[in-house]
C-alpha cells in the first residue's frame, strides 16, 4: 500500500510537469496540447515497471473519455467551447425542440430490465424538499438535470424531469422558496474529474449558470449566466435564514450575493490557498453576517460582514494544507461549527468542532471512509450527525457510531424533513436516492422508481438479437433486454 502511494505521488509530479509544459507550448496557444499530454502520460505509464495506483488510472481514463471526442482534429481543447456555444446558444439540443423533427422515446432501464442488480440508477448530487408538501422531493443529477417526485414515500416513486430543454445539464444544488413552493432555484455544473484537476488540467469543468422557475419547474429563466470559458463550477445556493431576499451562490473560487431576490448579483473573490477550490458555504443562523466556506487543499474561510471580505482561518489543524478536503456544517443544538476533513491518505478523516469561529478546534473522533473525491457531513435538526463519504456513519448524542447499510457507495447529500415526519431522511448517492423512515441503521431503501439519470459511456447491440443491448455506465454495467 505504501509503495503504491509513492508511485501515485511520482505519477502526479510527472503529470503536473506534463500538463504545465503543455500549457506553455506555442506561446500560450493550446493547439495540440491535449494529444501531447496523452502521449507523454501514456509513454510514462507504458515504460514504468511498477503497477500504478488503480484509482488514478480510473480517473485518468475517465478524463480521456471526456476529451477524446471533444477536441479539434489538431488537439485544440478550445474547439469544445466553440461547439458548446453553437449548440446551447441556439438551443439545438433541446429534447422538446419541435422544429428538429426528432422524436425520442425512453426505452430503459426500467426496474425489471436490470439483471442481478438493485435499482442503482446513477449519481444524484443534491436533494431538496417542498417545505409545504413533504411528499414532493427534488433531485439534482450529475448530468441528468433536475427531477421531481410527488409520491416520494411510495415503494416505486414516479419521477419527472423538469429540465429536458437543457440536455446534459448537471444540477449541483436546488433551493425552494419557503413562502412559495412554485419558486425554485438551481445551480448547475459539470465536473469531469477530481484527480485530473489536481494535476493542473482544469478544462472541462463548467456551468450553465443559475436558473429560477416561478411555475414549479415548467419554465426557467437565467438567474446568473455562465459560459465554459468562465471556468466556474457552481456548487451551492442558499438563503439568508433571516431574509429570503438575500441569497448566496458558491462557485469553485468565488461567492455571489444578491440582496434583491436574485435580480442582480455581486461577486466577492476568495483568496484561495494552494490553487484550491471551494465546496461548501454555511451561514451562522444566530448571526447571519457570519459566513463560513470550506474546500480542498486546506481552504477554510470566514466572513464577518456578510461576504464582503473573506479571511482564511489560520492554522485550522484540519489536515495537510496541500491535499486535505474539508466539509463543514452548523450544529443546531451545540450552536457551533463542525468540520470533517480527509486526512490525505487512504479512506478516513477526522471530525472536529469549534465554538469560537474556527480559532481553535476540538477533536471528536476518527471517521472511516472519508475520501478525496467524496466527503459527507450533515447534521439533523435534532443533532444527529451523518459523517463519512464512500460509506456513512451516524453519530448520536450518546456517542454511538453506527454504520449505515443498504445503500450505494459515495454519499453526495443528505436531506432531513421537518415537522411531523422528522424521522424521514433521504440520501443522494452515486446510485440514486435512498430513504429511511424509521431511523434504524439498516432501514435504508432505494426510492429511485423510474428516475432515469444513467451516465452511459457506450451501448452495444448483439449480432444475433438486435433487441438485446449492452449499456455501460459510469457506476454500473447493465444488460438491458428490450422487448417490443
Amino acid at each position: 500500500m505504501k509503495r503504491n502511494g509513492l508511485i501515485l505521488v511520482i505519477l502526479i509530479i510527472f503529470s503536473q510537469s506534463v500538463l504545465s509544459q503543455g500549457n506553455q507550448d506555442d506561446q500560450g496557444n493550446e493547439k495540440a496540447d491535449y494529444f501531447m499530454k496523452v502521449r507523454q502520460i501514456e509513454s510514462y505509464l507504458n515504460s514504468s515497471n511498477t503497477v500504478v495506483d488503480s484509482a488514478f488510472l480510473k480517473r485518468y481514463y475517465r478524463w480521456r473519455y471526456f476529451w477524446d471526442t471533444r477536441v479539434g482534429p489538431d488537439g485544440d481543447q478550445e474547439e469544445y467551447i466553440r461547439v458548446w456555444h453553437e449548440i446551447h446558444d441556439n438551443k439545438k439540443m433541446s429534447l422538446n425542440e419541435k422544429s428538429s423533427g426528432l422524436s425520442w422515446e425512453f426505452i430503459g432501464p426500467f426496474d425489471d430490465q436490470i439483471i442481478n442488480k438493485d435499482n442503482w440508477i446513477g449519481r444524484v448530487s443534491c436533494l431538496a424538499a417542498d417545505p409545504n408538501n413533504q411528499n414532493i422531493i427534488y433531485a439534482g443529477a450529475n448530468t441528468g438535470g433536475l427531477w421531481k417526485t410527488t409520491n416520494s414515500l411510495d415503494a416505486e416513486p414516479h419521477w419527472e424531469c423538469l429540465t429536458d430543454d437543457y440536455a446534459g445539464m448537471g444540477v449541483t444544488d436546488v433551493l425552494i422558496d419557503p413562502n412559495n413552493s412554485d419558486v425554485i432555484y438551481i445551480v448547475t455544473g459539470i465536473h469531469t474529474n477530481t484527480r485530473m484537476h489536481q494535476l493542473g488540467d482544469f478544462k472541462g469543468d463548467y456551468s450553465f449558470g443559475a436558473y429560477k422557475s416561478t411555475d414549479g419547474g415548467l419554465t426557467w429563466n437565467t438567474l446568473l449566466g455562465l459560459d465554459p470559458e468562465d471556468l466556474l463550477y457552481l456548487k451551492k445556493i442558499k438563503y439568508d435564514p433571516d431574509n429570503s431576499n438575500i441569497m448566496y451562490i458558491l462557485s469553485s473560487n468565488a461567492v455571489y450575493k444578491s440582496t434583491n431576490g436574485g435580480i442582480s448579483w455581486n461577486s466577492s473573490s476568495v483568496p484561495l490557498l494552494n490553487n484550491g477550490s471551494l465546496n461548501e458555504i454555511v451561514i451562522n443562523p444566530l448571526n447571519t453576517s457570519e459566513i463560513y466556506l470550506s474546500g480542498d487543499k486546506g481552504n477554510i474561510f470566514k466572513s464577518t460582514n456578510g461576504g464582503v471580505t473573506w479571511d482564511s482561518i489560520p492554522d485550522a489543524t484540519l489536515g495537510n494544507p496541500y491535499n486535505s478536503v474539508i466539509k463543514i456544517a452548523w450544529h443546531p443544538i451545540d450552536s457551533c461549527m463542525y468540520a470533517l476533513y480527509w486526512d490525505g491518505s487512504g479512506y478516513g478523516g477526522e471530525l472536529k468542532k469549534s465554538y469560537n469561529g474556527g480559532s481553535s478546534w476540538e477533536y471528536i473522533r476518527y471517521i472511516d471512509y472519508v475520501a478525496i473525491w467524496v466527503n459527507a457531513l450533515a447534521i439533523a435538526p435534532n443533532g444527529i450527525i451523518y459523517a463519512g463519504g464512500v460509506y456513512v456513519y451516524k453519530l448520536d448524542e450518546q456517542g454511538n457510531y453506527n454504520f449505515q447499510s443498504d445503500m450505494h457507495k459515495d454519499i453526495r447529500d443528505v436531506l432531513f424533513l421537518y415537522g411531523a415526519n422528522d424521522t424521514i431522511e433521504y440520501m443522494a448517492t452515486d446510485g440514486g436516492v435512498v430513504r429511511n423512515t424509521t431511523g434504524e441503521d439498516t432501514a435504508w431503501v432505494s426510492c429511485n422508481g423510474d428516475l432515469s439519470i444513467n451516465q452511459f459511456y457506450d451501448i452495444g447491440i448483439t449480432e444475433k438479437d438486435p433487441m438485446i443491448l449492452l449499456a455501460g455506465e459510469q457506476i454500473e454495467v447493465k444488460q438491458l433486454i428490450i422487448n417490443h
